[in-house]
């Protein structure tokens, strides 16, 4: 083995950028080399990337590098295997596993030459007590490690200054904690570890957490929560929505704190991870305790007692024994003040004063309740001391201040980088001011080019007009010929008809009446279309509102149209304005005859690339499926069409029409 992999398995210390990458290239080394000594190395590193996400792969592999170490009669690897069994097999809920493993990890160093052996049992076991709870006994194998390390500036050496935090932290050393942790996320950003930053964000939430400071606590916990899912992470999702549910549930953001803690709950069920499992179903207990739900609180503490149970956390199953017996106080007050007094004895030797504070904070209250005051007050003053040395605002300060270095240190590092980039941009501006000459040989060159490319686009330009100009014309002579010579061919027959048939005469002329000013208003349609003057969509809304004034307001139908501020700097072309106003008028139309409306409401809105018009009205409505599609509908559809755009229409009987029309901005 070059290096050992303990590290590895928490933090991933490899610099591969994409995991699937990573487990691909591995699972070649290992199909090559499969069953011989060069496979042990790939196995190992398999093992951590599964780590993340599959356990039962994890193991897998482990029993692999286990077997082929056996075959071979050598130790080689084993350090790195020993150590990742030990942390999955507690994080699956199985003690006596990994209390096993750590023993053969521990006879293996005892007989080791290589340094690197001994310093992954001494970090294995700092875990392994931390993971149980027992903080105090944790503590000296993690500095023994860390001291071994000695000026080493791996990712090993990080991910130990990450778990000595945690433990610091752990114990109610706040200001240690995040001392250890702001080194171990530098080293992280220097390695570029992102892996390991996120859990250094997550800690340094931690950290804050315990000093009550929710909004920073938050704000840390969400950076993490963002690298861990570009990474993938689905392990490390876990403790960041665990967290995010924790601080949004001190916040009484209730409905956020359910949301991440029902995330979380569901990826620990499925990884399997007991040890987080019995933290989540806690916080679940806590948020329904501090919501009211004492039933559903018990049912989740039960299940988290369960879990914890299976961890050989001590401390954990004391705490949740504690809120259990908390939640049944109206009948078990003794069996409450004993659990507190278990809590605090277990709190204690654990080295964790914040919950050994919290259990003096209950029991004064509990005595206060009896009216022992003594027993009260003594309690209650050993709360305050211990929560002074763990919550105090000198340690609140000292910590800020700590913040504050590192934002700095980070800024200057920033500043420096941008002034090399400066040096660099010199440098770049120094040469291109040695090729000057030739920039204005060609510049010249460039000009000449330019002004010919310049006369053949006018050229185009004037053709292209040209053609605009004869498409517009034949438009005109289309509508003319379509609409305007339609309706003068049936006004000719029809005036035929009044003069032949005397009876039917003022039915006639009647219909020559109605054709005659359809044909007036398409004369009318056609000119202001063509209009440049028109351009504008100010315009195009202006003869809409005058057109649905003309409609409506005899009908006494009411109506609003909103929304064209957003419309006011754009401009349409003729063709697109018109399709744009006929489809419009052709709604109007159709509301005004058909719909039996009494309001009718038009709003504009404008996104970055498209205009949107909806036109409702609240009349008798009709059902699509079995209504006849007239012309109308076809050519309002055919029009959307040619704008590029879509019409959808929504109505259903007695619901009244939604007619929405969407079209690019071009």
């Amino acid at each position: 083995m070059k290096k050992p992999l303990f590290i590895v398995l928490l933090f991933v210390c490899h610099h591969l950028p994409a995991q699937q990458a990573v487990v691909d290239s591995l699972k070649q080394v290992v199909a090559i080399h499969s069953g011989d000594t060069l496979s042990i190395n790939a196995l190992n590193v398999l093992a951590v990337e599964y780590a993340r996400t599959d356990l039962k792969k994890t193991l897998e592999c482990l029993y692999q590098v286990i077997a082929i170490s056996q075959k071979f009669n050598t130790t080689n690897g084993l350090s790195n295997t020993y150590s990742q069994m030990v942390t999955t097999y507690q994080n699956t809920g199985h003690a006596d596993s990994a209390k096993k493993y750590l023993q053969k990890l521990e006879m293996l160093a005892a007989n080791a030459t290589q340094l690197k052996v001994k310093v992954n049992y001494y970090a294995t076991a700092g875990l392994f007590y931390k993971n149980i709870g027992n903080f105090r006994e944790a503590l000296p194998y993690m500095l023994k490690s860390l001291e071994l390390l000695n000026e080493d500036k791996s990712v090993t050496r990080a991910g130990q200054l990450l778990n000595i935090g945690n433990t610091y932290s752990n114990l109610g050393e706040i200001e240690e904690a995040a001392r250890y942790h702001i080194e171990a996320l530098r080293l992280f950003e220097k390695l570029n570890n992102q892996r390991g930053q996120s859990f250094c964000l997550q800690s340094l939430g931690n950290d804050f957490l315990k000093l009550d400071q929710f909004g920073t606590a938050r704000t840390y916990f969400e950076q993490s929560l963002k690298m861990k899912e570009e990474l993938k992470d689905n392990r490390g999702l876990v403790t960041a929505w665990a967290a995010l549910g924790q601080v949004n549930r001190e916040l009484s953001n209730y409905g956020e704190a359910r949301i991440y803690l029902e995330k979380a709950l569901a990826q620990v069920a499925a990884l399997k991870l007991n040890s987080e499992h019995s933290n989540v179903l806690l916080q679940l207990g806590l948020l329904e305790k501090q919501m009211g739900n004492v039933s559903k609180a018990r049912g989740f503490m039960e299940q988290a007692h369960h879990y914890a149970q299976t961890t050989s956390d001590q401390l954990t199953m004391v705490k949740i024994e504690t809120e259990i017996k908390a939640l049944g106080r109206e009948t078990g007050q003794a069996e409450l003040q004993q659990a507190l007094v278990k809590k605090v004895l277990a709190s204690s030797v654990s080295g964790d004063k914040q919950s050994e504070a919290e259990a003096h904070a209950n029991l004064a209250e509990y005595y206060a309740s009896k009216k022992r005051y003594d027993e009260a007050y003594r309690h209650l003053t050993k709360f305050i001391q211990l929560r002074d040395s763990v919550q105090g605002s000198l340690v609140v300060l000292q910590l800020r201040e700590l913040e504050k270095k590192y934002q700095t240190e980070r800024k200057e590092n920033e500043i420096a980088l941008l002034k090399k980039d400066q040096s660099l941009k010199a440098a770049i501006i120094a040469k291109q001011n040695s090729n000057l000459v030739l920039t204005i040989i060609a510049l010249v060159s460039v000009m000449l080019i330019g002004g010919l490319l310049i006369n053949r686009y006018r050229v185009i330009n004037r053709v292209r007009r040209h053609v605009e100009i004869e498409k517009v014309r034949n438009n005109i002579a289309r509508d003319l010929h379509d609409d305007i010579g339609s309706t003068l061919s049936s006004i000719n027959i029809m005036s035929q008809l009044a003069l032949q048939n005397v009876d039917h005469g003022p039915q006639h002329l009647k219909r020559i009446a109605e054709n005659s000013s359809r044909m007036m208003e398409n004369m009318t349609d056609i000119v202001w279309s063509i209009n440049p003057g028109n351009d504008s969509v100010e315009m195009l809304v202006a003869r809409m509102k005058e057109f649905a004034a003309e409609i409506l307001e005899p009908r006494n139908i009411s109506y609003q149209i909103a929304g064209e501020e957003t419309l006011s700097d754009l401009k349409v072309e003729i063709e697109k304005r018109k399709n744009f106003f006929l489809i419009f008028k052709e709604a109007i139309n159709n509301a005004a005859k058909y719909s039996d409306a009494s309001d009718i409401r038009v709003q504009f809105d404008r996104t970055k690339n498209t205009i949107r018009l909806v036109i409702e009205d609240n009349g008798l409505g009709f059902d699509p499926s079995s209504a006849r599609q007239g012309n109308g509908l076809r050519n309002m559809t055919s029009r959307a069409e040619a704008l590029g755009g879509r019409l959808s229409l929504n109505t259903a009987p007695g619901k009244g029409v939604v007619v929405t029309l969407e079209a690019p901005i071009t």
